[in-house]
């Protein structure tokens, strides 16, 4: 790779980190954060990738010294930042018996950035268990922030073609279409409730470069593409300094 090239990817990557942390400033938000609520946080995050589930609720008190108050107070305050999703609160009409959406996202919690419980069409295996990302960067993150092998199951964004990836840290194993021809769109757009449900939804996986391109020329000024290895460094330069200080 000639310096020249190399310089441009650099400044390419550079510019997307800047763009997705103006739209969902995590690292800032997580270092706002008393440290045992930060704490809290990166142990969510270890507990959906090690085990495929979201922390208990009793779990969660546990990690603030068994105050439930303190708990409630932690996930809301996480869920206000946008570093956890969480389901929407309901309750029961006594009349109707239907469920009524109190707050769109005020129930349990259900995923933190990268991963969610909730079904999206990025589903990965990762240490035995079977779990979603909240987009096509984030699938290609988790194995070089978690350092753990990943197998990625998902769906070109236009075709509906299906989308297999093996990945060991920042190396593919396996990519199906083939590396060479996959891309990763991402049409950048305005948080106004939760990223999971807005902006990761136009962040996918495209089969080839004439399939990025027709996508890309529908917006061209709010849409970018990467190469599969640019998605890659893109995803662990955002998510990984959220497991550190």
């Amino acid at each position: 790779m000639s310096a020249r090239v190399q310089d441009l990817e650099i400044h390419k990557l550079r510019q997307a980190l800047q763009r997705l942390h103006d739209l969902l400033p995590l690292k800032d938000r997580q270092d706002s954060l008393a440290p045992d609520v930060r704490k809290l946080h990166r142990s969510i995050l270890s507990t959906l990738v090690a085990e495929g589930r979201v922390m208990t609720g009793d779990e969660i008190a546990k990690a603030l010294g068994g105050n439930a108050d303190a708990a409630r107070a932690a996930v809301a305050l996480l869920g206000a930042y946008d570093l956890v999703v969480r389901s929407p609160l309901t309750l029961t009409d006594t009349k109707t018996g239907r469920q009524v959406v109190i707050d769109a996202m005020g129930g349990d919690v259900v995923g933190a950035y990268p991963v969610t419980t909730e079904v999206t069409p990025h589903r990965i295996k990762v240490n035995g268990h079977s779990i979603h990302a909240m987009c096509a960067v984030d699938a290609l993150a988790v194995s070089p922030v978690f350092g753990a092998d990943v197998q990625i199951d998902s769906v070109c964004h236009v075709s509906g073609e299906s989308v297999h990836i093996e990945q060991r840290r920042k190396e593919v194993l396996k990519c199906k279409p083939a590396l060479d021809d996959l891309r990763i769109g991402v049409r950048w757009q305005r948080v106004t409730t939760t990223a999971a449900h807005v902006l990761c939804r136009q962040m996918v996986f495209l089969k080839d470069a004439a399939t990025a391109a027709a996508w890309q020329s529908r917006d061209p000024g709010s849409i970018d593409i990467f190469t599969v290895a640019e998605a890659i460094d893109f995803g662990e330069a955002f998510f990984k300094p959220l497991l550190r200080d």
